[in-house]
């Protein structure tokens, strides 16, 4: 039953400001929009998970499950990927609810969304759960060996084998997981090994390979991440057929019509966030790797759909605060957003992008640049210690008035790259949120405020929010992976477009049911 006069007081209890005085609030108002739109945030913090989940499994046990896989998720589109704050918060819901997330199958679909280490993350919970990933393991484990039996070298089984600790390893904690697992699998060490590099040939595992210095491999075949871990290895002990490739991929990238000889060659990067590719050109990068890293970005996912023609615009931090907190830094993940937005959609705003910290700066890229050169053309912009949002709308909206410019030539969605740590606003009356000042100047100004997305790039601020659940006209978002456009554009309210995510095909399969 709801409490009128609780949730009056918690609502007269949310305000707090920002660490450059803009008033903000607590919470969304929802433990469970809190957990969506921050959980990124959370990445280098894993101790505070526990809390976040607890508060929004009280609201929704269902939504908390959901919201947890979609951070987890690396291969939908809009998942967040986020391994530390999934496996820290899927403990916490084994640990409040065991007997409940047994019967509901949960473990079963996080190899689907996540990797099959995740599993491991659980052990410990209760006997009856790690009985249950033991079983899910041996199971899997049987039908690969039966597939390969079968099929032989022609045979797809699962990445299980991959992922399974290793007894040679160097590190003490995953021979003990090792040990852990062979002897609940009833098998000696000596045939765990065996089983595990029996299936590992099949998958082709590419670390092994390296480890043979065995470059036979087809480099188009070479998994997302491994292609930009190893690429300075790649340069190093196969530079002729490595720079090969990559020229040939380029060719075709940018080439039309461009005819190669044998296949065609191609980049995985389905699961590369946007700051993979990008920082590493702000290292001390090689030619021939600023090539392939320009092939990697050219080759990113179309996360936009049919919404790449809306009028989208997107406002990039580039404040003080924004290059620090680890790697990556709030300003990668912002900067690599910011410019995808930019080039992928193909409004009247495609290719354009605003940049601020004390003052804006406008920033038309070239699509024909390497990506090298619009990162530095990026980061040539001013910038400073401020986080003068107002500055930008000032700038937006007295461009608009002057030039005359009719609505349909404004931006329909305003996409906000920030650590939200928005300044103190100097005009008008009072201390306005971000929300409530836009909403001011574009009245003001005669035009009705677009679409306001709120993409918190930082990774520590969790409990400091620009909008609560109800507000109409915005989106809450979080992470480092572009996504779910159209379902920005079509919701109306931060927990709407929360719902619309967490209740999407992708996530139907988590249930509570038995």
């Amino acid at each position: 039953m709801t409490n009128p006069l609780f949730n009056a007081m918690k609502e007269c209890n949310n305000s707090t400001t920002t660490t450059n005085g803009m008033s903000a609030c607590r919470s969304t108002l929802s433990a469970l929009l809190d957990l969506f739109s921050g959980g990124a945030a959370l990445r280098k913090t894993p101790a505070d998970v526990p809390q976040a989940v607890r508060a929004a499994y009280r609201e929704d046990k269902l939504g908390t499950l959901r919201c947890l896989f979609y951070l987890r998720d690396i291969r939908g589109n809009g998942g967040q990927g986020e391994r530390e704050v999934f496996r820290a918060g899927i403990r916490t819901v084994a640990e409040l609810d065991t007997e409940l997330f047994l019967r509901s199958g949960i473990i079963r679909h996080i190899p689907d969304y996540g990797r099959w280490d995740d599993l491991f993350a659980l052990f410990g919970v209760s006997a009856a759960l790690d009985s249950a990933i033991v079983s899910l393991v041996a199971e899997q484990l049987k039908a690969d060996q039966a597939t390969l039996a079968e099929q032989g070298r022609k045979a797809a089984i699962s990445l299980l084998a991959k992922w399974m600790p290793s007894c040679n390893t160097s590190s003490a904690a995953t021979r003990a997981l090792a040990r852990r697992l062979y002897r609940a699998l009833d098998l000696s060490e000596k045939q765990y090994r065996q089983t595990l590099v029996a299936l590992r040939r099949q998958i082709d595992v590419l670390e092994t390979r390296l480890t043979r210095r065995d470059y036979t491999f087809s480099y188009s075949a070479v998994p997302s991440n491994a292609g930009v871990k190893y690429r300075k290895a790649f340069m190093k002990n196969d530079g002729e057929r490595y720079r090969a490739y990559v020229e040939s991929l380029h060719k075709s990238l940018i080439v039309e019509n461009y005819v190669v000889e044998e296949a065609e060659p191609k980049v995985n990067v389905r699961t590369l966030y946007p700051y993979d590719i990008m920082n590493k050109c702000r290292e001390n990068a090689s030619e021939l790797e600023l090539l392939q890293l320009d092939n990697m970005w050219r080759s990113l996912p179309d996360y936009f759909g049919e919404a790449a023609g809306a009028n989208w615009l997107a406002v990039v931090d580039v404040s003080g605060s924004m290059f620090s907190g680890g790697n990556p830094s709030p300003v990668d993940v912002a900067m690599s957003l910011g410019l995808y937005v930019a080039e992928r959609n193909t409004g009247i705003f495609k290719d354009k992008l605003i940049t601020f910290s004390a003052e804006p700066s406008l920033v038309e890229v070239d699509p024909a640049w390497p990506l090298q050169q619009k990162v530095e053309y990026m980061l040539g912009m001013d910038w400073g210690m401020n986080t003068n949002l107002e500055a930008v709308f000032d700038l937006v909206l007295r461009s608009a008035v002057q030039a005359h410019l009719p609505a349909e030539q404004m931006p329909r969605c305003i996409i906000i790259i920030s650590d939200m740590q928005f300044d103190y606003c100097v005009q008008g009356a009072g201390n306005p949120t971000a929300c409530q000042m836009i909403a001011q100047r574009y009245a003001a100004a005669g035009y009705t405020m677009p679409r306001l997305v709120f993409w918190n790039a930082a990774r520590c601020n969790y409990g400091n929010v620009p909008v609560t659940r109800d507000a109409q006209g915005t989106t809450l978002i979080g992470g480092c992976k572009p996504g779910m456009f159209e379902q920005i554009l079509s919701d109306k309210t931060p927990e709407h477009f929360m719902l619309s995510v967490l209740n999407s095909d992708r996530y139907q399969p988590i249930t509570l049911a038995s």
